[in-house]
């Protein structure tokens, strides 16, 4: 059996035959530090038969679905949410009863399938697809990612066996490996305090300013939907707090209030640090580059009273010295040719025993322990690999880069976020420097522990999240909450820094 799987999003046959795209049409909403998405699709089903389609395709790892309606014919049908046994048997029954029909289901977090039953033979179906998302940071910008591919996924045995479909035949049904379609998008961006500047790594795009905002489209009518869009937003105050207030019909008031803590006396600590490095099959060409460009950066990171190793991984381990080593010259020079030599040509991304291996390994005396992951991470075992990484989080956190267009976001940020580190994802060509520092800053640099918040002279309603963990020095938090009654106070974060107590303020003031 293959063990590499998937496909590019898009709409098939339950005869694995493609139902031709007619349009693919985005249209983004970006205020602040939040995103509004629609997506729309137009396929037409040309079998003479009617067909079952499945339309496997991805979303932000953290989006909020919050609107799915489907256009067939003349019917327009709009989603409901049910239990997922239920909706299962509901589609079943309307499927055998010879009616048409239409489920989605989540199968990752960040990638969805819908299916519709009983398109009839020459019928057009559009889908129209709306999420909210919060924006990522990358150094002094915001950045919006909106996903395209669903990128080939390896299946470790274990997801490869014992029941039919698979995990990973569910997540990546077969379909054709290139198709002919492209997407056209746009997107309207306003910030508070003024835009800056727009840019884009992933794509060429034409901006517009106008007024108070900006209007951002690609340069072709349309692209090739293989590779996620990215787009990095400099607001003017780019190193301002800030704080978003909204009213809502029934007199409460939504916040969103972002902070940039910033302490005085931040200093580098030494660290046992562990690079693990994805060698499989999946990194050939531009990924392995973008690997050995970064870690010949990471490298020259390290200072002295550090150990290190480097820890490549496929369908087996290759540890450089078998045991974290003081960074010195010698070992330096020996891990600068030993990166410039690496290959992918480890086989396929085990990538949980790799972790499982370098997480047992006993710390440097005295040194806390880091581990930097270098990977595609297109795996199907997301979910034990993110658990494993949150059952060592008191000991070890993980600093992860995604690499290559079509990296899994949802792997490498949660396997981040469990292990209470960071994350940064590395295209083709792009400038790595700031990248690889902003990592070490936080990977080496104090934290912010003991975190919490108070909501001074607010009646507050609800928090999201509810509990802050460790926070990086410099880096910004945002936090969401209802609130009742005039909205007017101050939030105050608190926590333990290096120095001591220290508490940030913002002042809210609905008027």
């Amino acid at each position: 059996m293959n063990d590499i799987v998937g496909p590019p999003a898009g709409l098939q046959s339950k005869a694995e035959r493609p139902i031709p795209l007619l349009g693919v049409q985005v249209d983004a909403e970006i205020r602040g530090a939040q995103s509004r998405v629609v997506l729309r699709q137009r396929y037409r089903n040309t079998e003479s038969e009617p067909v079952e389609a499945v339309y496997v395709f991805p979303v932000p790892e953290a989006a909020a679905l919050c609107g799915l309606a489907v256009v067939v014919g003349e019917r327009r049908i709009e989603a409901r949410v049910a239990e997922r046994e239920e909706a299962f048997a509901e589609y079943d029954d309307a499927m055998q009863a010879g009616h048409g029909a239409v489920l989605l289901d989540q199968e990752r977090p960040n990638v969805l399938t819908l299916s519709v039953g009983n398109l009839l033979p020459g019928q057009e179906l559009a889908v129209e697809l709306e999420w909210v998302a919060e924006l990522g940071r990358e150094g002094e910008a915001l950045r919006f990612a909106l996903p395209t591919t669903v990128a080939p996924r390896y299946a470790p045995a274990a997801d490869r066996a014992g029941v039919s479909p698979t995990p990973a035949e569910r997540l990546s049904p077969p379909v054709e490996a290139e198709v002919s379609y492209g997407f056209a998008f746009s997107a309207l961006v306003e910030l508070p305090g003024g835009l800056a500047a727009v840019e884009s790594p992933s794509h060429p795009v034409r901006i517009a300013f106008e007024d108070a905002h900006a209007r951002v489209e690609l340069a072709t009518r349309e692209s090739p939907m293989d590779r996620d869009l990215v787009l990095l937003l400099t607001p003017r105050q780019a190193a301002a707090p800030l704080v978003q207030l909204e009213r809502q019909p029934d007199g409460s008031l939504v916040a969103a209030v972002t902070f940039l803590p910033a302490v005085a006396g931040e200093r580098r600590l030494p660290r046992d640090i562990t690079f693990l490095v994805d060698r499989s099959g999946s990194m050939h060409g531009s990924s392995i580059e973008e690997v050995r460009r970064a870690l010949q950066l990471c490298l020259r990171s390290l200072q002295e009273g550090d150990h290190f190793d480097i820890v490549g991984f496929g369908s087996h381990c290759v540890s450089l010295f078998g045991a974290s080593r003081p960074y010195d010259q010698a070992s330096l020079d020996e891990a600068a040719r030993h990166v410039a030599t690496m290959r992918a040509d480890l086989g396929g991304t085990e990538i949980l025993p790799a972790l499982e291996m370098v997480l047992v390994r006993p710390p440097a005396a005295g040194l806390e322990r880091r581990v930097v992951l270098l990977t595609d991470g297109e795996v199907t075992n997301e979910h034990a690999v993110v658990a494993l990484a949150g059952a060592h989080a008191e000991t070890t956190a993980i600093f992860t880069f995604g690499i290559g267009y079509g990296a899994s976001e949802h792997l490498v940020r949660a396997v981040a976020r469990a292990s209470r580190g960071d994350c940064e994802m590395i295209f083709p060509g792009e400038p790595l420097e700031a990248k690889v520092l902003r990592q070490f800053a936080r990977l080496a640099g104090p934290a912010l522990a003991d975190v919490t918040l108070a909501w001074d002279g607010l009646d507050l309603v609800a928090q999201n999240p509810h509990r802050l963990h460790r926070l990086f020095v410099s880096d910004p938090v945002t936090v969401y909450a209802r609130l009742r009654g005039s909205g007017t106070g101050t939030v105050r974060l608190h926590a333990r820094g290096p120095e001591g107590p220290c508490a940030w303020a913002l002042p809210l003031d609905p008027a």
